[in-house]
């Protein structure tokens, strides 16, 4: 705005004249009606401050006239400003639209390339669908021509039919357009025929089966039989009193100077000689083999320490489960052994009882050369014996142990089975291989087993004490580990390995029954050994196992 100021100033006339002062001078701004931060930007504002500030600058530099001032005025009304401020609030919104439409837009690129992975997965799987459709027509085209076949087989075995003229009905072989009824009936008929057939091509090989399995039955029952029968003839012809006849039984001529006291007496000639049967000379060697016991049992077997617990048990096991087996059992004092001598008293064909302590190298020598005289091999052998403190006590503290109850226990424990795989692994290489399983192409003759115990486990010791009995049964599982090394080497292998028993019933664990939480008695733990033996291959010879065959580390 112009303030006129009167000034008492004179002109040349005198006269007093009234001059426009001009003031410093505001840019007025108008405000909308309505004015938020939403409706213009911070970028309209600042603009609008800028050109009031330039303005404000102009009009304090210059003093123009009031006509220049008013001229001024008149140019800057405040209609520019205004407009200046809508057009920018329009350009804030213009751009709030185009960022949503950016989003949008975005947005629709990103579905659009997730449809594109969906497409390709879908082109995949149609390609994969074709190629299964291909394979499952081919294995269709497969199945008609295999059940055409069957069909033609199937009319082969029919009988004939009979013709429609004289009956006044289409044949059943003639095809007509009937419903597909009829056809998914004659499908049915032909899917039962077939599993019919199949049904009784199963019940005749189970019956073949049944048959064979029968006719060995008898066959095995008949030698039996006939074996028996020739023992009791043999034993009748020794109960008679006559002199032997020292003649040769394969050839029936030729009188020999020596022969078996047991062969029966016959006559120095035969008048009426009849001709000897082809088979003669075999029959003889069957009946001697059966008579002395060689070459006819199936396995031969030693326990080591079989007067009682759990040597004897292995004893009556193995000749209760093979009826044809060779026991050949070894103990301290057989004469005190009175379960052992009346189990031979049962069998005493088949049990053989030798004098052996384990602790005297001369007593092992000579078992095995009587073994080697009276069968020449041995397929299974089994240490036994055992020995937990001459006290009877293990050692609880170390102020317990003495040289004496360590090198007894080591004797018998440790030395004794290892002097004994030195004299019979020649026998044992000789074996049969009728014990274990033989399942690979490399097989094993015999079968040798250190009855060890779990306490002799390095890995599992927890608790400590018993000295001598725990460092004896821990020598004996390496002694295993070596034996198994060198006896498996060559042609003819043995397999080797310690085996813990569990803890049975017997003298030895009797004092320490208490808190046990399995206690085995002597029968149940010999019968899950026996099971362990029996399927014992070549490749688990070296290693420690429980009685129900978990592998245990040294």
């Amino acid at each position: 705005m112009q303030q006129h100021l009167p000034k008492n100033r004179k002109n040349g006339n005198n006269q007093t004249t009234y001059q426009i002062k001009p003031s410093k001078r505001c840019m007025p701004v108008v405000v909308p009606e309505v004015f938020s931060t939403d409706a213009c930007g911070v970028t309209g504002a600042m603009a609008i401050l800028n050109e009031e500030s330039t303005i404000r600058n102009q009009l304090d530099d210059k003093d123009q006239p009031i006509e220049q001032h008013s001229s001024i005025a008149a140019k800057t009304t405040p209609v520019a400003p205004i407009s200046n401020i809508r057009n920018k609030t329009d350009i804030s919104q213009s751009d709030k639209e185009l960022r949503q439409k950016e989003k949008k837009l975005r947005k629709m690129e990103e579905e659009l390339k997730k449809e594109k992975v969906i497409i390709n997965d879908a082109i995949k799987d149609q390609s994969h669908l074709k190629s299964y459709s291909l394979n499952l027509e081919a294995k269709v085209k497969e199945l008609e021509n295999s059940n055409r076949i069957l069909r033609m087989k199937i009319v082969g075995t029919q009988p004939p039919v009979v013709s429609s003229s004289m009956t006044g009905q289409k044949p059943s072989n003639i095809q007509d357009n009937g419903p597909p009824s009829c056809a998914n009936g004659h499908a049915s008929n032909f899917e039962t025929h077939i599993s019919i057939l199949e049904n009784n091509i199963i019940k005749d090989q189970i019956t073949h089966i049944e048959n064979t399995r029968q006719l060995y039955r008898q066959v095995h029952d008949m030698e039996l039989q006939s074996i028996q029968q020739r023992l009791k003839n043999l034993e009748a012809s020794l109960q008679q009193q006559y002199q032997p006849c020292h003649f040769n039984p394969f050839t029936m001529q030729n009188p020999i100077s020596h022969g078996p006291t047991y062969m029966t007496r016959m006559p120095s000639h035969f008048p009426h000689h009849r001709p000897m049967h082809p088979n003669w000379p075999v029959f003889c060697k069957l009946l001697l083999c059966i008579f002395e016991g060689k070459g006819i049992m199936t396995t031969i077997s030693l326990i080591q320490g079989a007067s009682k617990g759990i040597g004897l048990q292995f004893c009556k096991s193995l000749l209760s489960r093979d009826p044809q087996s060779v026991v050949i059992a070894t103990c301290r004092s057989p004469d005190k052994a009175n379960e052992l001598l009346q189990l031979q008293s049962d069998v005493p064909n088949r049990l053989h009882i030798h004098q052996l302590d384990v602790t005297k190298t001369t007593d092992i020598e000579n078992v095995c050369n009587k073994t080697t005289e009276s069968y020449g091999r041995l397929d299974l052998l089994i240490n036994s014996a055992g020995m937990l403190h001459p006290s009877g006590k293990g050692e609880t503290s170390l102020r317990d142990v003495t040289a004496e109850g360590l090198g007894q226990t080591f004797a018998t424990n440790t030395i004794g089975p290892l002097i004994m795989a030195k004299y019979f692994a020649p026998l044992l290489r000789k074996g049969n291989g009728d014990i274990g399983r033989q399942i690979s192409k490399i097989k094993h003759a015999g079968v040798f087993v250190n009855i060890s115990a779990k306490v002799g486990s390095i890995t599992d010791n927890g608790l400590g004490g018993w000295y001598s009995y725990r460092l004896s049964k821990a020598a004996l599982n390496m002694a295993t580990k070596n034996l198994s090394i060198e006896l498996g080497r060559g042609k003819n292998k043995i397999t080797c390995i310690s085996l813990h028993p569990g803890t049975v019933d017997t003298d030895l664990s009797r004092p320490y029954h208490k808190g046990v939480p399995k206690l085995f008695s002597t029968e149940e733990s010999v019968r899950m050994m026996l099971e362990v033996i029996d399927s014992l291959s070549v490749e688990d010879t070296g290693k420690f196992f429980t009685y129900d065959k978990t592998e245990l580390s040294f």
